[in-house]
């Protein structure tokens, strides 16, 4: 009987908690709908960027600032992540960019927007504003070559086919695999060659001719994507890898050379012959200049590796290029490509000392700057960080870039302070910061068309809110 009892009391306890919870609690948020975000089309493409908050994170003080400094933006996606709404961000983010807005500033610079929204970072999202500039503000191409074997192969007369002749007439389409739906079309001369307009270095591109499908990345304007065969069974593209940095002459760069089977058919017994341009010479890897490849199946590839000096350039810069002979015995073939790398003959290191003058241990070292080079390509320094206790500080910001022909524009933008701008050519100043007085040096620069002509190294005041242009020229 009590166990009877004991049974009734634990079934009328448990429906009057259920009762309670059903007209008690309050329904939950209904999850929205997605929206559809996308961005204008005039803010497509690479960007660098100033930022407006600085680079300093601290724990302590629950400061987390993003050190972006590069965008790739495209209709729907910024640096590859898509976008989302500005409801996004609340719980669990499935974007790691929510609420984009983008203001052009033209009153300042032409080219400079206004960028903010929330970024996720780790473990939740915080506010990013940024000032950007175009990464190259030129127009920009590359060339290529399309060609067909001069003859048939034939084993019995000992009669071997070459690819050296130029295809006319030959429809290119490219597509910009970092950007989807970004496509332009070019057509072969009589000789074979054809020129991509339009497109953007650093970019990787798909360039469809014929059955062919070639991927290629130029690093700069003018570059060469090499010689493109268009035959049938087995058939050869070369391409490289090798740091994205610049290039300078008398200095020692480790490159990888791909020699890829893109066409249908194993090529068997395969040998190779690599030719430097004038100039060129290697550093290690010289036994690697010839070799046999052996069997390389459809889409399979030879990988060479080699490491390379350039010694002397004409002028500023210049494309030098490694020639590839691949033979395959079996097919009678040779196929003649070549892969194209740029060097520059200096460099010039620009340095940027922070604000001195009232120093704040949560807001010390908030400044940052941009160099537009003559050529059009506009750099950012990449974040220096050191920790001083729970802090984290950037001091100092340097890059080095390029020395070219013509004007150089400088913009820095950051706290309110005394700050200086040096480079390893002419070193540093000679003034004191702790008794530089003169806010009004080199005032007004706000604007780009209010650029000051300057020999560096220079010392001025940063006026809050505001931006600071210069012009350098060092030949």
């Amino acid at each position: 009987m009590k166990k009877f009892v004991w049974g009734i009391l634990i079934v009328f306890m448990v429906l009057y908690m259920n009762s309670c919870s059903l007209f008690d609690s309050e329904p939950g948020p209904k999850p929205e709908h997605d929206q559809e975000v996308k961005i204008p089309k005039e803010f497509w493409g690479n960007w660098v960027a100033l930022t407006k908050e600085g680079f300093l994170s601290s724990g302590a003080y629950n400061i987390y600032t993003p050190y972006e400094t590069a965008l790739s933006i495209t209709e729907n996606t910024i640096n590859k992540e898509t976008i989302g709404a500005p409801n996004k961000y609340q719980n669990n983010p499935r974007y790691g960019y929510v609420g984009v807005s983008f203001e052009k500033l033209t009153n300042i610079n032409p080219n400079m927007v206004y960028f903010e929204c929330m970024k996720y970072y780790n473990s939740g999202y915080t506010p990013l504003k940024l000032y950007l500039f175009p990464m190259y503000s030129g127009a920009s191409s590359f060339t290529g070559n399309v060609v067909g074997f001069d003859n048939l192969p034939s084993r019995a007369n000992n009669v071997s086919s070459r690819a050296v002749s130029g295809i006319g007439g030959m429809g290119i389409v490219v597509s910009n695999l970092d950007k989807a739906g970004q496509t332009a079309t070019a057509t072969t001369d009589s000789n074979g060659n054809f020129t991509v307009n339009g497109i953007i270095p650093g970019d990787t591109y798909e360039v469809n001719v014929g059955d062919q499908k070639i991927q290629f990345t130029p690093v700069a304007n003018g570059d060469n994507m090499g010689t493109i065969t268009v035959t049938d069974g087995v058939n050869f593209k070369t391409t490289y890898s090798g740091s994205d940095a610049k290039r300078y002459t008398t200095r020692n760069y480790p490159i990888t050379i791909y020699m890829k089977n893109t066409g249908t058919a194993r090529a068997s017994g395969t040998t190779y012959k690599i030719t430097l341009d004038d100039g060129l010479t290697p550093v290690s890897g010289s036994s690697n200049l010839t070799g046999i490849m052996g069997t390389v199946e459809p889409s399979g590839t030879g990988n060479i590796q080699l490491t390379i000096k350039c010694d002397s350039v004409q002028g500023d810069y210049e494309w030098k290029k490694l020639f590839i002979e691949i033979y395959d015995p079996l097919s009678q073939k040779t196929w003649n490509d070549s892969v194209s790398i740029l060097f520059h003959a200096s460099a010039v290191t620009i340095e940027l000392y922070p604000p001195y003058d009232r120093i704040d241990n949560r807001m010390d070292n908030r400044l940052s700057f941009a160099v537009l080079s003559p050529d059009g390509e506009c750099h950012v320094p990449s974040p220096i960080l050191y920790h001083f206790g729970l802090m984290q500080y950037v001091l100092p910001l340097k890059m080095e870039i390029p020395l070219l022909q013509g004007d150089y524009t400088i913009v820095v933008h950051g706290r309110e302070g005394v700050y200086e701008i040096s480079d390893n050519i002419n070193g540093r100043s000679k003034e004191t910061a702790s008794q530089f007085t003169d806010t009004g040096r080199y005032k007004p620069n706000q604007t780009v068309s209010q650029a000051v002509t300057v020999q560096l190294p220079i010392m001025a005041y940063m006026i809050k809110d505001t931006f600071d242009f210069y012009k350098i020229r060092y030949k």
